[in-house]
């Protein structure tokens, strides 16, 4: 994978994505993706921050059965 300056780069744990939501669905990695892309703007704390929320919110706010681990950066050249 080659990044480029600006580019962000966020990791998920199998929590985020099997999070079940009061439907029995898993929040999944479409929804991740629909959810970043949205806020693709947003500094990668916010993202953190946006992913884990919104996984709470699906999830209808229960206590999660794994953990809800996200990691983001974004790359930036030093000259």
């Amino acid at each position: 994978m080659r990044l480029f300056p600006g580019d962000t780069v966020v990791l998920a744990s199998d929590g985020i994505l099997h999070a079940r939501g009061v439907n029995d669905q898993p929040f999944g990695v479409d929804r991740l993706i629909e959810l970043l892309s949205e806020h693709r703007r947003q500094s990668p704390e916010c993202m953190v921050g946006i992913v884990v929320d919104a996984v709470i919110e699906y999830s209808g706010n229960s206590v999660p059965a794994d953990d809800l681990t996200v990691l983001a950066f974004r790359f930036s050249r030093d000259d």
